[in-house]
């Protein structure tokens, strides 16, 4: 009796995977995901401050199963002395580039840097030491990329 009962189950296991399996597709598609919408964004916000690391990322093309996604070549920049922004929103910029930099314990006053990302296609364009001033800057999170745009910045003397 134990016998048929463990081949009833296993014939029933196998008989729904397969259904699961062949209507995947099918659910999927009837809810496609949209890359041209960000899922989550912050900003727009006006700050300056002085550059004190960056790394430059070149151009990379992302091939995955449905398509791809270009990154354009980009900073990511670690600024100090900054000005411009809230604490809240300091450790909002930075961890939306870098999840979880700050940690979830809440800060006492003012962090010491904040994590900026800035298109560039010169890997030049920026270096230590340098003060910059960047008006309009947001941040888009999309299903494969994180989008920065800015309206102007400039190299304050």
């Amino acid at each position: 009796m134990k016998k048929g009962l463990s081949l009833s189950i296993a014939v029933c296991s196998i008989i729904l995977l397969t259904i699961l399996f062949l209507t995947a597709p099918v659910l999927s598609a009837s809810n496609p995901q949209d890359d041209s919408k960000p899922i989550a964004s912050i900003g727009p916000y006006n700050f300056s401050g002085t550059i004190e690391e960056l790394k430059w990322h070149s151009m990379q093309r992302v091939i995955l199963h449905k398509g791809g996604s270009i990154r354009p070549a980009h900073f990511i920049v670690k600024l100090v002395k900054f000005k411009g922004v809230s604490a809240e929103d300091a450790v909002a910029m930075t961890n939306f580039i870098r999840s979880g930099e700050y940690g979830k314990e809440p800060l006492q006053g003012m962090p010491p840097y904040i994590i900026v990302k800035i298109t560039s296609a010169k890997n030049d364009y920026l270096k230590e030491g340098m003060k910059i001033k960047v008006t309009g800057y947001q941040l888009d999170r999309f299903r494969l990329n994180l989008a920065e745009k800015h309206k102007k910045l400039e190299i304050v003397k």
